[in-house]
């Protein structure tokens, strides 16, 4: 404050003693006390009150000069009090109080003596008291130095014309609006040393401030996310507002915010990016690895990529400006969840990372067998779907709520055929990796052929009591000429998929394939043909109360189709020409969810004489790049399913 008090007396161009300008001040202002009211018993004689007096000069003094308010130099103290004069005056006579600032023109006024005589005494010696110090100023000068110094007290007195000048500068420059960013400052710092309250609420602030930073760090782990930097942000602000006060809360409550958001940016924030299973990424916040950017780039860029992805805070932001020497990798993302999968074809099965990409989940994973399924010489056939090549409309996915005839942007269905009709073993089952004891087998599906048309009558409809329940004249009239028609066996199965890689096949919604004591299949095909079919369904490998059941989804449909050319009994000899068609659709989450299907075509014709595999999709996706979740409640769970319809007959005469 002094150095800008300097320039402005330099500036006022008066004839005044340098010290006074470099100073600041002309003197070092002398200080006086005055009691107005006093105890009746005190007052009772002169020698009481002068020796109480004495008193209090002594303790004032003492107070001032071990809190450093005054000092042997006067110039170097706030004010300064008289060595050799009284400084402290009580009043002889109880009157009321006045206000600081009309004490003095009320004390000599001519009001004052139109009073008692005992008042009028206490008036002129107050009187006296005052004017013994106007009269040093007047003549010598103050000189309040205490005990021997060689610097001399700066006094200056001056004419009224200088003293106004300068009364009015001094004025307009304490009193109106600093005008520069220099003075705003000095001001706030006078305000914090003479505020007691700042004072106070900056100690307090200080104590509980590291408090609140510790409480925020406590059982942190090493990467999290934003959820729980808030989660923890929030318990640090609610333990600072709980213990700190006064004025200068909010400045350490933002010293509070930007010190936990610091500790979250460097190195410390979680990838908030969720794999299509719903796992979070376990690195720190990082840019892909083809991505690449430039290191120009990546500076330019730093802050909008973490607004993007996280919505942070401005106060954040701006704060990662200064922490711009922490360098953001380049990574893939990784939830560190590992699953093992089947290839396409069911033959082969490896470990899975968690997918972050529908085209690493759907196509890139299952084309990593290819070169091993090429030399076993696994895969004798592969389907390929049909699309409109030329469709404007391309989705990620096919659904029903997409345009007629739109096209994928990549297959995320396979439809392979493994073997011949013959290769397929029913008393052994599926031999395949992962298949557990007894669940590898395949549901028989009699096909029933007479007079050029075909029922897929199951075993347990041929009795008497399911005639009834039997609409179709053609079945009605096949099972009146039950002697006359020839059955030909094809094999259905839907298979589950568990995450540590264990299979099943499942002949009915939530059932097991089971078989006799012999071996030879319980089930018939009737639920699999008829009934909608869970997309996930409770796998076997824990079935017990302690351990939790891991959750299997539906993955592969086996389908073995017999020779199609079927001679019929009869002195004709009739060919007919029998083909099993299929028309997957699935639908991952409850209403209104879509359904999902490979392609618009109305149904696909399987060759005959052959092991297909139709390998369903691992992850489903909407048009809003957002992937149907696993439900975690049973009910929700229960809507996730394959529709019934899938498998009917084809014949041709």
């Amino acid at each position: 404050m002094q150095p800008s008090v300097v320039e402005l007396l330099k500036s006022l161009d008066l004839s005044i003693n340098k010290d006074w300008i470099y100073a600041g001040r002309p003197c070092s202002p002398r200080v006086l006390f005055t009691f107005e009211n006093c105890q009746p018993n005190i007052l009772i004689n002169k020698q009481s009150i002068e020796k109480l007096q004495h008193s209090l000069e002594d303790q004032i003094y003492n107070s001032l000069r071990k809190s450093y308010v005054i000092t042997n130099i006067s110039n170097n103290s706030l004010f300064s009090i008289p060595v050799n004069q009284e400084f402290v005056y009580i009043h002889r006579h109880n009157h009321h109080k006045n206000n600081a600032s009309r004490f003095l023109p009320i004390s000599f006024s001519n009001q004052s003596l139109q009073t008692s005589s005992s008042t009028t005494e206490d008036f002129e010696q107050f009187r006296r008291f005052i004017f013994q110090h106007i009269k040093t100023a007047l003549t010598i000068g103050f000189n309040d130095n205490i005990g021997r110094t060689n610097i001399p007290p700066i006094f200056e007195l001056s004419t009224a014309t200088t003293w106004c000048k300068i009364y009015d500068s001094l004025r307009e420059f304490f009193l109106s609006e600093p005008k520069t960013p220099k003075i705003v400052s000095i001001y706030a710092q006078l305000k914090d040393q003479i505020d007691i309250d700042v004072q106070f609420s900056e100690r307090r602030c200080k104590k509980v401030l590291p408090q609140a930073i510790n409480l925020y760090q406590e059982s942190l782990p090493t990467h999290y996310s934003q959820d729980q930097h808030e989660q923890k942000l929030q318990l640090a602000v609610e333990y600072f507002q709980l213990n700190a006060r006064g004025p200068k809360y909010n400045l350490y409550l933002d010293q509070l915010k930007n010190k936990c958001n610091e500790i979250w940016q460097n190195g410390r924030r979680l990838c908030e990016s969720i794999s299509l299973t719903g796992h979070n990424c376990v690195h720190e916040l990082h840019y892909l690895i083809d991505e690449n950017p430039t290191e120009d780039e990546a500076k330019e860029s730093e802050e909008i990529h973490m607004e993007k992805n996280n919505h942070l805070e401005e106060n954040t932001l701006l704060l990662n400006q200064k922490t711009k020497s922490y360098k953001i990798s380049s990574k893939t993302h990784n939830s560190g969840i590992v699953t093992i999968s089947a290839s396409n074809c069911g033959e082969f099965q490896r470990e899975r990372k968690d997918p972050f990409d529908l085209i690493e989940a759907n196509l890139e994973f299952y084309k990593e067998f290819e070169s091993v399924e090429l030399i076993q010489n696994k895969i004798i056939k592969k389907f390929n779907f049909k699309h409109e090549e030329e469709s404007e409309f391309v989705r990620q996915m096919i659904h029903s709520e997409c345009p007629l005839n739109s096209r994928p942007e990549f297959d995320s269905w396979s439809l392979v055929s493994i073997g011949h009709y013959s290769d397929y073993n029913s008393s052994s089952g599926l031999s395949q990796p992962g298949f557990m004891t007894s669940h590898n087998f395949l549901i028989p599906w009699e096909l029933h052929v007479c007079n050029g048309q075909v029922s897929s009558l199951c075993s347990k409809q041929w009795s008497k009591k399911n005639l009834e329940k039997s609409k179709s004249k053609s079945s009605v009239e096949l099972i009146e000429k039950k002697g006359k028609t020839v059955t030909i066996k094809a094999f259905i199965g839907l298979e589950y998929e568990c995450p540590l890689g264990h299979r099943f096949i499942c002949s009915g919604p939530d059932r097991i394939v089971r078989l006799f004591n012999n071996g030879s299949v319980k089930d018939d095909a009737y639920k699999l043909l008829n009934c909608d079919m869970p997309l996930y369904t409770a796998c076997p490998c824990r079935n017990t109360k302690e351990s939790p059941s891991y959750m299997a989804q539906a993955m592969r449909v086996f389908i073995v189709t017999p020779p199609g050319q079927v001679t019929e009994k009869g002195d004709d000899k009739k060919i007919t020409k029998v083909n099993i068609s299929i028309k997957p659709q699935v639908q991952p989450n409850p209403q209104p969810c879509p359904v999902f299907w490979p392609s618009f075509e109305d149904s696909i014709v399987l060759e005959d004489d052959n092991i297909w595999v139709l390998r369903l999709p691992y992850i489903y996706m909407g048009d809003e790049h957002k992937p149907y979740y696993r439900p975690k409640n049973f009910e929700t769970l229960n809507s996730c399913k394959i529709l019934k319809g899938m498998f009917s007959v084809v014949v041709n005469n």
